[in-house]
């Protein structure tokens, strides 16, 4: 089970994650997230 706070995650700017994998021995899943702020003006 696995969740990322997107919150946390704010500001435009990119963020890696590495998450190990279950039941894998070796290697982990690369996330690269960037939260974009949304003008609620602009329709």
């Amino acid at each position: 089970n696995c969740s990322i706070i997107v919150n946390d995650l704010r500001g435009g700017q990119r963020h890696d994650k590495w998450l190990s994998l279950k039941n894998i021995k070796m290697g982990r899943l690369h996330m690269a997230i960037t939260v974009a702020e949304v003008d609620p003006t602009v329709k």
